[in-house]
């Protein structure tokens, strides 16, 4: 027994030691890796005047294009995400994408996400933008709303209702001419 306690308390007094030096001092771990989510934003596939359909038809004879682009994250809610993919859509500069021959209604407008916001339960997503919209005419009417719109739903839960307003206004508001 004597030959056990002379080998059990100078090993004993290490892992004291060791365990005690690891709770005093932080490692330096690596940060957090960083993953890349995937966002959609949405432009018009212009169409030649003839009524097209389908599920994400608009007027005047157009459909919806989602062009994918990349979000860098740290740790992305529903919201962030949205808001990443309604930035993307504002900052496309120009009415033409590239040479994809998608069409950017929104290229004369000067928009900013000011607030996103998913209910707990996920039945509803509230965004809030800042800034002014520029219309083209009849045609980019519904292609603004479209391109707004199908950019949130591309990335909100299923069957949430949207509610989108600009300064205060519906974003409905400035495109309906029923007067109401």
């Amino acid at each position: 027994m004597k030959k056990f306690l002379r080998w059990a308390k100078p090993s004993l007094l290490l892992f004291v030691l060791v365990l005690l030096s690891a709770c005093q001092r932080t490692p330096n771990l690596p940060p957090k890796p960083i993953t890349d989510h995937n966002i959609d934003f949405s432009l018009v596939a212009m169409g030649d005047g003839t009524m097209v359909t389908g599920p994400q038809f608009i007027g005047c004879g157009d459909t919806i294009q989602m062009v994918e682009s990349s979000y860098v994250d740290g740790g992305a809610t529903t919201e962030t995400v949205i808001q990443a993919a309604l930035e993307a859509l504002f900052q496309v500069e120009g009415s033409n994408y590239g040479e994809s021959g998608l069409y950017n209604a929104l290229y004369q407008s000067d928009l900013s996400v000011n607030s996103v916001t998913v209910s707990d339960d996920e039945s509803t997503v509230m965004v809030t933008l800042t800034g002014s919209i520029v219309s083209g005419g009849t045609c980019d009417d519904p292609r603004i709303e479209a391109q707004i719109r199908e950019t949130i739903k591309a990335h909100s839960p299923k069957n949430a209702d949207i509610s989108v307003s600009i300064d205060g206004k519906d974003l409905h508001e400035y495109f309906d001419m029923s007067g109401l």
